[in-house]
């Protein structure tokens, strides 16, 4: 597993914090992290992540919005998105996300 690139967004930072501990647990060494959907962006344009966790609900561009513009642009990478399931209300682009986590914090 240490061989995985992880992005991790979120624009809350003691979530961030969590998400970084938990996947360093696993032995992933490379992660990156994003406070919303646009910085996320942003990144993705720059490297090829195999798993992307990311909130929905957040400034600037929201999860929603991320997901639709990662596989509208970068369609041949496969990444596989979790969401935070809580606030998911059946938006058809989230086609690209494999896995829903509920955030029950």
């Amino acid at each position: 597993m240490s061989s995985l690139k992880v992005l991790l967004v979120n624009d809350q930072f003691f979530i961030l914090e969590m998400l970084k501990e938990i996947t360093s647990q696993m032995n992933i060494k490379h992660i990156d992290t994003a406070q919303n959907g646009l910085d996320a962006f942003l990144q993705v344009k720059k490297a090829q992540y195999d798993f992307i966790i990311c909130d929905l609900m957040m400034p600037v561009m929201d999860g929603h919005e991320f997901a639709q513009q990662t596989v509208k642009h970068y369609a041949d990478q496969e990444s596989y998105f979790a969401v935070d399931k809580k606030n998911y209300n059946s938006k058809p682009y989230l086609v690209a996300c494999s896995a829903f986590i509920s955030k029950e914090i």
